[in-house]
Order: structure tokens, then C-alpha cells, then sequence
């Protein structure tokens, strides 16, 4: 089981979810956003899956969302790209994409 703990900063996620690892003897690991970007790979099985589909007339409507929403993903800097990214990162062994910093940030 993966529990997974969203918010803003300074909520108290890293705080809350080392007690709650602490108490159930897991693992914790602190995922920290801030360096990855918003970029969900495109690795190219789904285009492959989608295009099989079209060529078989077999309908795959969620499919060929979410090939849309990756493509969508490229150059946007939201949040939900950014967990979605980690998440395939997490389950699917997925490579990532790191941000660059600002210029003049502190990191």
C-alpha cells in the first residue's frame, strides 16, 4: 500500500507523513516537486496503442485521452503534471523531467 499525502507548502506533509510511517513501521519518503517539471513522458506505447486501435476500428476513447493529455502536459508548469510525472515515476519506473531554476532562485 502507497499512502500519498497532497498540500501546499509548509502544511505539515513531511511532518504528518514521517509520524504516520513511523506508527505503521514503513518506509518514508519525502517526493518534494519542486525540481520536477510538468512533463508527463511520452514513451511511445501509447501512440502505438492508439494508432492499433484507429487501424482495427476498436474503439479506445481513454486511451487516446490520456496519449491527448500528455501531449497537453508538455510545457505547462502545473501541479498535477508535476504528481502525475511522479507518480508514473513511482509505479511505472517512468523517467522524469527536472526543472530549471529560476534565475537569482534560491535553491
Amino acid at each position: 500500500m502507497i499512502v500519498v499525502l497532497m498540500g501546499v507548502c509548509g502544511s505539515g506533509k513531511t511532518t504528518v507523513g514521517e509520524a504516520l510511517a513511523a506508527a505503521l513501521g514503513w518506509p518514508f519518503h519525502d517526493a518534494d516537486l519542486d525540481d520536477v517539471a510538468s512533463v508527463v513522458a511520452d514513451s511511445g506505447e501509447g501512440r502505438w496503442t492508439v494508432q492499433e486501435s484507429v487501424e482495427q476500428g476498436v474503439p479506445a476513447p481513454v486511451l487516446a485521452l490520456s496519449l491527448m493529455a500528455r501531449f497537453a502536459s508538455q510545457g505547462r508548469d502545473d501541479y498535477a503534471g508535476k504528481v502525475l510525472a511522479m507518480m508514473r515515476k513511482s509505479f511505472g519506473g517512468h523517467a522524469i523531467e527536472t526543472s530549471a531554476p529560476e534565475p537569482g532562485a534560491a535553491r
